[in-house]
């Protein structure tokens, strides 16, 4: 999470998506994520697109540290995974510094990593993910196999939106020499960088919307131009038979409340 500029009018949160397709027979791993910006798309956008270089170098630098024993595709997914994550988030919040730079902005996440027969998934802040089958949800516990799934299952297997420009996906222009950098050899034979996707998702909550404030205020209890009311103050002012402030709560605390 990271910071941009607030208190600009008509900054509004942005969502972002980002897809990596690796389509190559001999390299059998995959990338998905996306990144719920907050006022502005500043840490999203940083993210969608320092995210696949990170895993590149840590997993280069993985294999270095490695090299003499051998570690489960899993275990390197996960340790991959969290470090380049980790490595964003403090790189971002330098940069929302440097340079007189005052952001205030910042940016969940969902992050699915495939690699061979391991799927890896994390999540930053308040995001979370369902993995489901086109008619179903799956519960994956430890040691499930894909086994237990039957050709017939396999083949209703569906991605629930085609990741194309039809569906607003857009290519990042990536810097190739960037992606070269990763590896060890620059002087053997790279391939292109694999394609990175992007897609700026229509935004549906921020509090300097206009019409979210509106609707934040016109909820009995609910102050949006005093930051310093202590909470226990403000769930005293609030009205638990107002649907929209229980909508708000739900909203707010996903993970502690049941309905």
């Amino acid at each position: 999470e990271g910071k941009q500029p607030d208190k600009q009018p008509g900054l509004e949160g942005e969502d972002q998506d980002k897809a990596v397709e690796d389509d190559e027979q001999r390299r059998h791993h995959g990338l998905f994520a996306i990144f719920d910006g907050h006022c502005g798309n500043h840490a999203a956008r940083f993210a969608a697109e320092k995210l696949p270089f990170y895993l590149m170098e840590e997993y280069e630098a993985l294999e270095r540290r490695c090299s003499e024993y051998l570690v489960p595709a899993e275990q390197k997914a996960r340790q991959i995974l969290t470090t380049a994550i980790a490595r964003l988030d403090e790189d971002f919040c330098h940069l929302c510094q440097a340079d007189g730079r005052e952001w205030d902005c910042g940016a969940t996440a969902l992050i699915v990593l495939v690699v061979g027969d391991a799927l890896v998934v994390a999540n930053v802040g308040d995001s979370r993910g369902v993995l489901c089958k086109s008619s179903s949800s799956l519960v994956p516990t430890v040691g499930d196999a894909i086994s237990n799934m039957d050709e017939e299952d396999e083949e209703h297997v569906a991605h629930p939106e085609d990741i194309s420009p039809n569906n607003g996906w857009e290519v990042l222009e990536l810097d190739n020499l960037m992606y070269d950098s990763a590896h060890d050899d620059p002087a053997a034979d790279s391939d292109p960088a694999p394609p990175v996707y992007f897609r700026s998702v229509t935004p549906v909550h921020s509090p300097a919307r206009p019409d979210e404030k509106s609707r934040i205020e016109a909820a009995n209890g609910w102050i949006t131009t005093e930051t310093e009311i202590p909470i226990k103050v403000q769930l005293q002012r609030m009205d638990f038979y107002d649907p929209d402030v229980v909508d708000i709560l739900k909203r707010c605390f996903a993970d502690r409340l049941k309905d």
